[in-house]
């Protein structure tokens, strides 16, 4: 699991899972940890994602792993 933090607030948003399947990495929101938040959907994404609930969306499907970087799941 993996923690987002906002730039502005410094407060933990989201908690997101991250997963490997082959050569990619994926990640999905599984909890956005501010109740008034947890039923909005996302205006500003486009294609299949515009206006969905933000909790439980996928996210991150195009990256490759990078193991020089440390990221390793």
């Amino acid at each position: 699991m993996w923690k987002t933090i906002d730039d502005t607030t410094e407060e933990t948003r989201f908690i997101v899972e991250i997963y490997k399947n082959g050569n990619k990495l994926f990640g999905k929101i599984k909890k956005i940890l501010n109740e008034e938040e947890r039923n909005n959907l996302c205006t500003e994404c486009e294609g299949v994602n515009c206006n969905k609930q933000i909790e439980g969306m996928g996210v991150y499907d195009k990256f490759p792993i990078m193991l020089h970087f440390g990221i390793i799941v």
